[in-house]
């Protein structure tokens, strides 16, 4: 079975901007989520601080972390600050990390 795929687009992106490639992909099967952050411009809310760069990451980190306690195997593709995001997030563990980790994490 083909690996849950994430998709993370740069800050000043959107995750319907990868629509040509995600909905052919869907229709051939694959299982696709496109992020879009809390700092991203999309979801600022007036009278609210902005939200930092460790709230997107956390964001991502629990969004992968659900789907990997589902027993799916996750790939993130990330792009720009997307792929900043990734630095600061527990899924770059390796195979063998995963395993003393519980198996979690693909």
């Amino acid at each position: 079975m083909a690996p849950t795929l994430v998709l993370v687009p740069g800050s000043f992106g959107t995750s319907e901007m990868y629509d040509p490639v995600v909905l052919p992909l869907r229709e051939k099967g694959y299982t696709i989520h496109g992020l879009d952050p809390p700092c991203y411009p999309k979801n600022h809310k007036k009278g609210v601080p902005p939200p930092t760069m460790y709230d997107d990451a956390k964001f991502i980190n629990e969004f992968v972390e659900g789907l990997a306690d589902k027993g799916e195997e996750v790939v993130v593709l990330a792009h720009s600050y997307g792929g900043e995001l990734g630095t600061t997030w527990k899924a770059r563990m390796t195979r063998a990390e995963v395993s003393v980790d519980g198996g979690r994490w693909c």
